[in-house]
């Protein structure tokens, strides 16, 4: 995902996919040199992960027709 879709569904609570797995965004985080990190709250409540937005996936994001 791009920095400005990580950043629409952190706003709109939306589930994204990382590794298999779905998730919420909990968090954007900014580190110096402009880089965006994203922290994902487990479907299940039991694990945070900090990931980068290009291994994130939009949940229902099916390219297939």
């Amino acid at each position: 995902m791009t920095n400005d879709e990580i950043k629409t569904a952190w706003r709109n609570q939306e589930t994204v996919i990382y590794l298999g797995a779905e998730y919420t965004i909990s968090a954007l985080i900014y580190r110096l040199p402009h880089i965006l990190e994203v922290e994902l709250y487990d479907k299940c409540g039991h694990a945070v992960v900090i990931a980068t937005p290009e291994k994130i996936e939009k949940k229902g994001n099916d390219t297939s027709d």
